[in-house]
C-alpha cells in the first residue's frame, strides 16, 4: 500500500514523502552517522537511511533536496508507526535537506514580535521548558512561529531562522497554566513522551501565511527549571551562549555529512545576539508572566 505525505514546514517548501507499508522493513548496513535509542543514521553508498526502528525509514538519495519526493517506508497498519514517521522520521529528513540549503538544525521554539517581525528563539534540550517558556512569550503578545524545530541560516551577517510549522506537545502543567490561551488537546492525541498534542501552531500558520518564514532573530532565551520559588533570568557571556547553542543543535559533529564549518559559523554568528538565560521557577505554575518580567528584567540590566 503506497500514500503521499507532506510534512509541516516553513515557507513553500515541504518535505514530500511517498510512503510504502509492508509487513515488514528491510535491514539496512552502512557507516554509522548517528544513534538515539532506537533512531539510527546510516550512512550508504549514494544515500543517507533514517531508521527508526522496526517502525519507519527513510532513504535520503545524495541528490534529493527539499523539492524532491523522498521514498517512507513504515511498518503496515501500524499507528505507532506513521506516528514515529512524522514525529522522528520526517523531522531528521527535514534537517539533512535544509543542511543541504545551507540552513542547520536547531532545537528551539520561535516566536515573532507583533511590531517589527523580529524573533525570538527559546532554545534548549527536551524538558528544559521551552513550550512553557513559548506560551508565556505568546500569552504577553507574541506569534507563534513553530515549537521544537528551527532551521538557522546567515544572510547578509543577519541571523535567520525559520521554524517548523507543527503542533505543540504540552506536559499537563503547562496545559493548566495556559487553558485560555490554547485550544483543546487532539481527541485521542498522545505525543511519544505522553504529552497533549495542541494544534495551536497549525492554526498561527493559517491566520499568519508569513509566520513561519525567514525572521531575523533578537533575541535567544535558554529556559531552564529549577525548584526555587521565584523565577530568574540573567544575560548570557559569549562562551555560555556557544555552549548551549552546541548542546540545542543536531548534526554539528555528524561523520560523513557535509555542512559542519558553514554550521558552525552560524551558530558563532547567533551567539552574538543578545541571549538570556531564564530560571522557571514556582511562581511560573501560577503567574506565566513572571517569566516574560524576568526575561525583561535582565534586557533592561544589560
Amino acid at each position: 500500500m503506497c500514500g503521499a505525505d507532506v510534512s509541516h514546514g516553513p515557507a513553500d517548501e515541504p518535505v514530500r514523502t511517498e510512503r510504502t507499508s509492508s509487513a515488514s522493513l528491510p535491514d539496512d548496513d552502512g557507516d554509522l552517522m548517528f544513534r538515539q535509542g532506537s533512531l539510527r543514521v546510516l550512512r550508504q553508498s549514494a544515500a543517507v537511511v533514517v531508521r527508526c526502528g522496526e517502525a519507519a525509514r527513510i532513504v535520503i538519495d545524495d541528490a534529493d533536496t527539499l523539492k524532491s519526493v523522498l521514498q517512507a517506508f513504515v511498518r503496515a497498519d501500524d499507528a505507532a508507526a506513521l506516528q514515529v514517521l512524522d514525529s522522528v522520521g520526517l523531522v531528521v529528513a527535514r534537517a539533512i535537506l535544509e543542511r543541504r540549503a545551507g540552513r542547520f538544525h536547531m532545537h528551539a521554539g520561535l516566536v515573532v514580535d507583533a511590531g517589527g517581525g523580529v524573533g525570538t528563539l527559546v532554545a534548549g534540550r527536551s524538558g528544559a521548558g521551552k513550550t512553557t517558556t513559548t506560551l508565556a512569550l505568546m500569552a504577553a503578545g507574541a506569534t507563534l512561529a513553530g515549537d521544537d524545530v528551527a532551521f538557522v541560516r546567515v544572510v547578509d551577517d543577519v541571523v535567520r531562522v525559520a521554524a517548523l510549522r507543527r503542533p505543540l506537545h504540552v506536559g499537563e502543567a503547562t496545559a493548566s497554566m495556559f487553558q485560555g490561551l490554547l485550544p483543546a488537546a487532539r481527541a485521542g492525541g498522545q505525543s511519544l513522551m505522553g504529552k497533549h498534542i495542541v494544534d495551536v501552531a497549525a492554526d498561527a500558520a493559517d491566520a499568519d501565511a508569513d509566520t513561519g518564514a525567514d525572521v531575523p532573530v533578537g533575541l535567544v532565551v535558554f529556559p531552564s527549571i529549577a525548584d526555587g520559588e521565584v523565577t530568574t533570568a540573567r544575560r548570557m557571556s559569549l562562551a555560555d551562549v556557544l555552549q548551549h547553542l552546541l548542546e540545542a543543535s543536531a548534526m554539528v559533529s555528524w561523520p560523513h555529512l557535509a555542512g559542519t564549518q558553514g554550521h558552525l559559523d552560524a551558530l558563532g554568528r547567533l551567539a552574538r545576539v543578545r541571549s538570556v538565560a531564564v530560571v522557571l521557577g514556582k511562581d511560573a505554575l501560577t503567574r506565566p508572566a513572571a517569566i516574560t518580567e524576568a526575561i525583561s528584567s535582565a534586557i533592561d540590566r544589560g
